[in-house]
C-alpha cells in the first residue's frame, strides 16, 4: 500500500501574485475613508442574532455572511469602489505614469485616424506608436 502524507491534508491555495488575474476583472474593495463605527456597531447590534443562531441549519454561515456583508456594504459605512485600473497596472509593475499617459496620447492619436482617415495623423500615430513600444521595451527590461 502507498499512501502520501498530503492524501489526508485539504489543498489550498494562497495567491498573492496578481499576474494570474485577468486585466478586465471586476475587482472590488470597500471604501473605509468615511467609515463611521459607532453607526456600524449600532447596525450590527439592530440585528436578531438570536433567532440566527437558534435557526441550526448548514446555512446558518451563509446568513451571517451576507448579514454582516450587507451591513458592511451599506453607503454609510463602507462602500465597494472597483479597482480595475489599479489591477491592471500592478500586474505590468513597469508601467510608469507617463508611460500609460502616453498611451492614452497614443489611442487618441489612433481615435482621430478612424475617424478622418487622414494619411498624415496615420504618419503621426506610427511615429508615437513606435517611440512607445521602445519605451515600453525598455522600461521592461530595466524592471526584469
Amino acid at each position: 500500500m502507498i499512501s502520501d502524507l498530503s492524501d489526508n491534508l485539504p489543498n489550498f491555495l494562497i495567491a498573492n501574485n496578481l499576474p494570474m488575474c485577468k486585466e478586465r476583472s471586476n475587482l472590488f474593495k470597500r471604501d473605509y475613508s468615511n467609515f463611521d463605527k459607532e453607526s456600524f456597531q449600532l447596525s450590527f447590534e439592530s440585528v436578531n442574532w438570536k433567532h440566527m443562531l437558534e435557526n441550526k441549519s448548514i446555512d446558518m454561515f451563509n446568513s451571517f455572511f451576507t448579514t454582516t456583508n450587507d451591513i458592511n456594504g451599506k453607503s454609510i459605512h463602507s462602500p465597494k469602489k472597483g479597482i480595475k485600473e489599479k489591477i491592471k497596472f500592478k500586474i505590468k509593475p513597469w508601467m510608469t505614469p507617463g508611460l500609460r499617459t502616453s498611451i492614452r496620447n497614443k489611442n487618441k492619436l489612433y481615435k482621430q485616424y478612424l475617424r478622418n482617415r487622414n494619411d498624415h495623423i496615420y504618419g503621426k500615430y506610427k511615429k508615437y506608436r513606435n517611440k512607445l513600444s521602445l519605451l515600453l521595451r525598455s522600461s521592461k527590461e530595466k524592471y526584469h
